[in-house]
């Protein structure tokens, strides 16, 4: 997931939910990219993608 900085109230409870509904179902969230301007957002999850040990 990409999302807002660290300590995003909004962001964080979505992550917070989502993460706990998407493991209860089985998958499991790998990374989280926080990003304090949205310009960051596009080079941290290529970051997170081409680090990810598949």
């Amino acid at each position: 997931m990409t999302t807002a900085a660290i300590g995003d109230y909004c962001d964080d409870k979505r992550i917070e939910g989502f993460t706990e509904v998407f493991e209860a179902g089985g998958g499991e969230v790998v990374y989280v990219a926080h990003s304090g301007d949205p310009s960051e957002a596009t080079q941290k999850t290529n970051d997170a993608v081409t680090q990810m040990k598949m």
